[in-house]
């Protein structure tokens, strides 16, 4: 996600993110202003990742979808 359209989309009262890869082809500086971002958002973000730091970071639930299952 571009940081104008995640800054716009905070603006216009967004309080859902849904995110797929959203760290994907950043460079170091660019998710680091990324996850500073995300870190200050008062909503809800549902974000598919495989990046284990970031969920470390992130994360106050994980589903793992695996053998056609969803678990918690």
């Amino acid at each position: 996600m571009k940081p104008v359209l995640f800054t716009f989309l905070v603006a216009q009262g967004c309080t859902f993110l849904l995110l797929d890869e959203p760290i994907n082809h950043l460079d170091i500086p660019a998710r680091a202003r990324f996850e500073q971002a995300l870190s200050k958002f008062n909503g809800t973000v549902l974000v598919v990742i495989h990046d284990r730091y970031f969920i470390e970071q992130f994360a106050t639930m994980m589903w793992v979808v695996g053998d056609g299952r969803i678990k918690q």
